[in-house]
Parts: structure tokens; sequence; C-alpha cells
């Protein structure tokens, strides 16, 4: 199969479940077909935020607790469990070149950010800075500093290397996520009604894009130049950053547009942080997933569009992502190799959770009881 034929956004939901899905183009139609690869049972509660970057998966949840998946093997890597409320917001680094990430990064609501070693989950340092409860972290390409804001208004500038607070602001009006740029130094902050860029190395560079009577609910900055945003009526903005302007708006959804991504191995998307993509997916409160054309997205002003293709999962979604297309292909070409009607033996994760002496950290496996009738491929986390 065409790997540039496939996409995949893992999503996570109030039901507890953390579910992974792909978009197909079929042969007799322009649309996609979703299909979905796995589905795991992965909090007691409702799952608040999922990521995926080089083969790992990881999601936080309501029970405190971090989850963490071998994508490419199928393997259940166990459980974090180190902070004292629900796990709100992570991040993953990924050094040079590398294919793995090397470090985790957890924020909750108990003002923590706790940075975790991959290679064997190891608590390396945790981040004391905040007062309330931490909404968002993100980590620069450099791995050197970190950007963290929370309940309180309150904006962190992380000295990754020494493990401190170098900055440290209250914000004229609360963000509830940051993302970092991919190429250059600037961030992105989602407000209620207004998103906000800035350059960390001139303070003065300073854009509001506001949205009057708008709930903004997510957010996707992929790139440097554009960013898609949804709302809590169900509509989907394009922003051009060049020009600091709307580009367009159109109702995606019947309810809050819950998450938004860019799946790089769709055809026609490019290198993620570079030019425009030409697919994005979209997941709602009610459950749908939706793949959108953005070349056929008007020039300015409200647009009705049709969606490429649409699953409703029957589940209210609270969380997406994209999956890089390098984290599925060795899975998918032991798939091809293997015989019809029979399925290879998964192989054993490079990296599998320990808990190292010295460390408080609880890593905890959990027996599967029985497989969930909504979910029928429950065995590929099994």
């Amino acid at each position: 199969m065409n790997y540039s034929t496939r996409s995949h956004v893992i999503s996570g939901c109030y039901e507890r479940f953390v579910l992974g899905h792909e978009a197909t183009t079929p042969d007799c139609d322009d649309g996609y077909a979703w299909t979905q690869r796995f589905a795991v049972k992965a909090h007691q509660g409702p799952v608040k935020c999922v990521k995926a970057k080089g083969g790992l998966l990881v999601s936080g949840g309501d029970d405190d607790c971090v989850r963490m998946y071998d994508l490419v093997n199928g393997k259940d890597l166990g459980t974090l469990v180190e902070h004292e409320g629900a796990v709100t917001c992570l991040d993953l680094f990924t050094p040079g070149t590398a294919e793995r990430p090397s470090h985790l990064f957890s924020g909750g609501v108990d003002g923590l950010i706790n940075i975790w070693r991959v290679k064997d989950f190891k608590i390396m340092s945790k981040l004391r800075g905040h007062k309330r409860g931490v909404k968002s972290v993100a980590v620069h390409s450099s791995g050197k500093i970190a950007l963290s804001c929370d309940e309180d208004s309150s904006l962190c500038m992380w000295n990754l290397i020494k493990g401190r607070v170098t900055y440290k602001s209250k914000l004229a009006q609360p963000i509830d996520e940051i993302v970092l740029s991919q190429i250059d130094n600037r961030y992105v902050g989602r407000g209620r009604d207004t998103i906000v860029v800035r350059d960390m190395e001139n303070p003065d560079v300073n854009e509001s894009l506001g949205m009057k009577g708008k709930n903004i609910q997510s957010m996707c900055y992929p790139g440097s130049t554009y960013l898609f945003s949804g709302c809590a009526d169900g509509t989907v903005c394009t922003w051009d950053l060049r020009s600091s302007s709307k580009g367009v708006e159109f109702k995606a959804h019947g309810k809050r547009v819950k998450g938004l991504a860019v799946p790089f191995d769709m055809g026609g998307n490019d290198v993620e942080g570079s030019s425009y993509p030409n697919y994005f997916v979209s997941a709602s409160s009610e459950g749908d997933l939706k793949v959108w054309d953005t070349r056929k997205l008007g020039s300015g002003g409200d647009t009705v569009l049709e969606a490429l293709g649409t699953r409703q999962l029957g589940v209210r979604l609270t969380c997406l992502c994209a999956a890089h297309p390098k984290e599925w292909k060795r899975e998918q070409e032991e798939e091809e190799e293997e015989p019809e009607g029979k399925r290879a033996e998964p192989r054993k994760p490079k990296h599998q959770a320990s808990n190292p002496a010295g460390s408080r950290t609880k890593i905890m496996k959990k027996k599967r009881k029985g497989n969930n009738k909504k979910y029928e491929n429950m065995s590929r986390f099994d």
C-alpha cells in the first residue's frame, strides 16, 4: 500500500479510550474512508491530552496518570504516576535527527511539570514555578528552553539546562494552550477568544488575532505562517500569520471542535513546519472525525465545505493529535509480509518501562478485563 494515502490521527475521549484511526483513499472515489487501527481503555477517567512522536504515544488522564504505548510494536509500556491531580498537558522532545524522543514533559493541576527520560522512564526533574494548575507546556526544538502557562494567567520560560524559571510574567488574558514554531522563535497562544503570536527574542513583536463572540476550543499550528482554530459553535478558521488576518471560516461540526491536526503522511501535505498543507483533520465533542481539503476553501468570508471523509465514533472526543508516518512504517511492512490469515507476533519493544532504583516513580501494568464490544480491535495493545 502507498504510504502517502494513509493518514493517522490519535484521539482521546471522555469514555476513557485512546483511539487510533487512519484515512485511506478508495480506488473508485476521491474521498477518504476511515479505518480504526486500535482502541485501548487507557485511563480510569476522561482522557485530557494525547501526544505522539517517534513511535511513542503518551496520554494524560483525569486519573493522575500518564499512559505510554509503543506504536511500532503495538505494546503497552506501562503507567507513570507522579502527579497529584489530573495530567492536563504533554510534550515530547526529540533531539536533532533522532527518530525516537529522548524526554517526556507532563504538566498537571498540581502545578508541577515533570521531565521523564524516555529510555527508562526515570523522572529527571520536577519544575516548580506555577502556583496553579499547568494548562500547557511546549519545548523548544533546541531542548534548552520551554514555555508553560497556568490557570493563574502566568507564563513561565524555563531554562532546561539549569532546571529553573528564567522569566515569569502575568498575562493580560489567560492562555489555554501554547505551541512553539518548528523553524523560528515564535510561539502561538490560544486564549478564550483570541490567538496571540509572540516572538521570544523580541517581546515587542506581538500580534493578537481576535475572534469576538467566539469561544476557541482548539488550535493547530504545524508551520510558521499559518494555523487553524476550532470554536465552540463548530466552526473552523484558517489564519495567515504573514498578514495577521483570518483566511476562511466555515462550519465543520454541529458542536465544539475539540481537536485539529495535520497528518503529514497524507498525499499533498508537505514537510512539517513548511508550506501550507492540502489536508487537515478535525474532531468534535459529538465524536466526529473529518478530513478537509484546504484547496477547496474560498478566498475569504464564510464558506460552505463538504468533508472528504467522516467517521462517527460514538464517543465524546476531548483531544486529537497526528502521528508521524515513520511511526507506522515498520508495522505496515510487517503486516504486508505476513501470510494471509495469519498475524505475525509483535516484536519486543526496544525500551520497556521500568522502575529505576532510587526513584519514587510508580510504573504499573494493567490486565485487560475482556474486550469492549464497541471497540473490536482491542488486541493491538494486548
